[in-house]
């Protein structure tokens, strides 16, 4: 089960928000009713990409005893 300030990567594209599997966030928020997670996304200079929420089956949980985490990804240019 996933608590706030853990990691999470993605498990399935969301490319309306250009995040694609493998991406990690940070759960900053865990809703009860109905469950899910709200997830922020930063590029590697730390700058939020965009925080969204999400549910478990679409999260991988970086939990104890798991001795590798990917990194994040370089921001890409987006035109405005």
């Amino acid at each position: 089960m996933l608590k706030e300030f853990d990691p999470a990567a993605l498990l399935e594209d969301l490319p309306a928000h250009g995040l694609v599997v493998g991406d990690v966030g940070t759960v900053v928020f865990v809703h009860r009713n109905p469950k899910g997670y709200e997830v922020e996304f930063m590029d590697t200079g730390g700058r939020t990409l965009i925080a969204e929420t999400l549910q478990a089956h679409q999260l991988y949980h970086f939990g104890e005893g798991r001795s590798r985490m990917p990194v994040g990804r370089p921001r890409r240019n987006c035109s405005s």
